[in-house]
């Protein structure tokens, strides 16, 4: 059976200032960088996530979410982040409770009209 990786595409401009930033502030761990001299591509790994830094994509800065079940202890407790690339990091609980709003139940029964013909669809 063969390996099959995902990963997300970034770019950036000076990877000297991203690596410090994904590696310390969110927790990756730097998995490869190349070329050995004056290196344009980093590639980090954690959390679920692989993440490809690569000084020649011309592409927008991406966004994150990274969902953890202490929010408040990760990345000194910042919910919104910007990494020196210009992605946005967005911190969230894993388990976030779910919000209902109030709901007014009714039963009502209707007729067919004459001769119309019975559509499936919505109750």
């Amino acid at each position: 059976m063969s390996k099959t990786i995902a990963e997300a595409l970034l770019p950036t401009r000076a990877l000297s200032e991203d690596i410090p930033f994904y590696t310390k502030v969110l927790g990756l761990r730097m998995d490869m960088i190349y070329p050995a001299d004056d290196p344009q591509v980093a590639v980090f790994s954690g959390h679920g996530l692989r993440v490809r830094i690569d000084t020649a994509f011309q592409g927008d800065p991406g966004r994150l979410r990274i969902l953890c079940e202490h929010p408040d202890q990760f990345a000194n407790g910042d919910r919104q982040l910007t990494a020196p690339n210009g992605t946005e990091i967005e911190i969230d609980g894993l388990n976030t409770p779910m919000v209902l709003p109030n709901t007014q139940h009714s039963f009502v029964v209707r007729r067919l009209a004459d001769q119309a013909p019975w559509v499936i669809g919505r109750a």
